[in-house]
């Protein structure tokens, strides 16, 4: 194995060990602990950045792709730094991550908008997957929760104002 295929496989082990820890999140039934719910707002921020700069250089290398694309990007970037910035300045903490149990019918409504966003933006629009994956992780850190709010009857339950963070 090269050694660039070496780097890789590690730049990408903790993403995926991110990932596989967040999905695992969706299905117990326990409160989460302080370590796991710090490590899903990493998860957000790690993901936010790294999306947005892939995105980013695929749009600025490549002349054909549409400069109005680099807004998902940028949004993915602002995201991570205010997220960060908020939990170096102690505005938030692992204590604003939700800790309620998603419903079946919250799980299957953000996947089917993510489905939806994804067959749009590859076989309508045509977009490349970094670009696509940018929208879809645009729409999950900022829009998810606004359209959860708009349609609480979809859900299964009423939209509750929190208090938490």
């Amino acid at each position: 194995m090269t050694q660039h295929w070496s780097l890789i496989i590690y730049v990408l082990t903790i993403p995926a060990a991110f990932l596989i820890i967040g999905i695992y999140q969706i299905f117990i039934k326990r409160e989460k602990s302080d370590f796991e719910r710090t490590i899903m707002l990493w998860f957000a921020i790690v993901t936010n950045i790294l999306t947005g700069i892939v995105a980013s250089v695929y749009i600025i290398k490549n002349i054909e792709v549409r400069n109005w694309q680099l807004i998902f990007s940028i949004w993915n970037i602002v995201n991570a730094v205010v997220l960060y910035l908020m939990l170096v300045a102690d505005f938030i903490d692992e204590n604003c991550i939700v800790d309620r149990q998603t419903t079946p019918a919250q799980i299957v409504l953000g996947t089917a908008v993510t489905i939806v966003i994804v067959l749009i933006c590859n076989y309508v629009l045509k977009l490349h997957w970094s670009i696509t994956f940018s929208i879809c992780i645009v729409y999950t850190t900022s829009f998810d929760r606004g359209l959860q709010s708009v349609f609480p009857g979809l859900t299964g339950q009423k939209y509750e104002q929190s208090s938490e963070g």
